[in-house]
């Protein structure tokens, strides 16, 4: 990570992007995190990448750089600055066991973040790693999270309230910090060891269970609750929890967090989780629009668009978003769709920018 910082410092410095304030000596940059698994040539590896996130008080806006450089062609300096490059990747089969075995080096490496790189401007820029995202699996497996069941989403909200919107609103995400506090409020946690019990709550008996919520101060009725009522009530208590996030695994049991205590694991992804979205709206607009000209004109839009395709990936989805977000503007501007109908379509492309 060290050398990524400096090549992320060095790299700015030549595209000139850096914000140049002289009554600051030291600037924070924010790091994001990116990880999947998967096959190549029947092989399976596991990758994570690294990118900075862009900030106004760092970096000059489009407008900003343009003034600056009238003489040089317009350029996306966000576009330039969230440049993402290979951190890790190295073969590891699919269990959580090991992709587990990459957190040391990972959390060795934060250590660097201690020591700041330097600018051409001399500025110290302290690097903070701030936030991951990835598909459902990875954020699981970022958060020390159970995969299936009926706590699959990190914001601990029942599977079947999924469809709740006031239960969705009411719910807030733990963050790590509180993740630690509803793990370590048992006993069950001293078990966790990262070569030999990575889910220290898996397949617990009966007393195990009842001790664990005792600890935990919550009241059960031991004469009348079989093992499956125990272990409904214990996970409804850890809300998915099963060990800790992937970077605290390595030094659990010291306690020491300080190197994450801003990072942040997304609870979605929306270029993953809207794809059906996508999909659906694409299949479904003409279907409610009155049976004119411009109905025809977006069946065949779609037509062009979608083709036969069952099924369309994330990377297609923002694609046919924009495309469909630039369709609607100009039947808009024709005045032949309203307003809502664009408002609709900017959404789609909002929510798959998010992250």
């Amino acid at each position: 990570m060290k050398q990524i910082s400096e090549e992320f410092t060095k790299e700015q410095d030549n595209m000139d992007v850096f914000r140049v304030n002289t009554n600051k000596n030291k600037v924070y940059r924010h790091l994001k995190f990116w990880h999947d698994h998967s096959d190549i040539l029947n092989r399976t590896y596991f990758s994570v990448m690294v990118q900075c996130l862009y900030d106004k008080d760092l970096y000059l806006t489009n407008e900003e750089y343009a003034e600056k450089f009238p003489e040089r062609k317009s350029v996306d300096v966000q576009g330039l600055v969230e440049k993402p490059k290979m951190y890790i990747f190295g073969q590891s089969k699919s269990k959580d066991i090991d992709q587990l075995s990459y957190s040391k080096t990972r959390a060795d490496d934060l250590q660097s973040f201690e020591t700041p790189t330097i600018s051409n401007c001399k500025t110290e820029i302290h690097d903070i790693l701030r936030i991951f995202t990835g598909d459902n699996p990875a954020r699981q497996f970022e958060a020390g999270h159970k995969r299936g069941g009926n706590y699959t989403c990190l914001c601990g909200i029942m599977a079947k309230n999924h469809m709740s919107i006031d239960c969705c609103f009411r719910k807030q995400t733990p963050s790590i910090q509180e993740r630690m506090t509803i793990l370590k409020n048992g006993v069950v946690w001293k078990d966790f060891d990262m070569e030999t019990n990575i889910n220290p709550f898996n397949e617990l008996k009966k007393e195990e269970i009842e001790t664990e919520l005792d600890t935990r101060r919550i009241d059960i009725d031991h004469r009348k609750m079989n093992k499956k009522d125990l272990q409904d009530l214990l996970s409804e208590t850890l809300q998915g929890i099963q060990r800790p996030p992937a970077l605290i695994c390595p030094s659990f049991h010291s306690n020491s967090y300080k190197l994450v205590e801003n990072y942040e694991i997304s609870n979605c992804e929306p270029l993953h989780d809207i794809t059906n979205v996508v999909q659906n709206l694409l299949t479904e607009l003409p279907c409610h629009l009155e049976p004119t000209v411009v109905q025809k004109e977006y069946q065949n839009f779609f037509e062009v668009t979608i083709g036969d395709k069952n099924q369309i990936k994330g990377s297609d989805a923002r694609l046919y978003a924009v495309k469909l977000a630039h369709f609607t503007q100009t039947k808009y501007e024709d005045g032949l769709v309203n307003a809502d109908l664009v408002a609709i379509c900017n959404s789609l492309v909002e929510i798959i920018s998010i992250c």
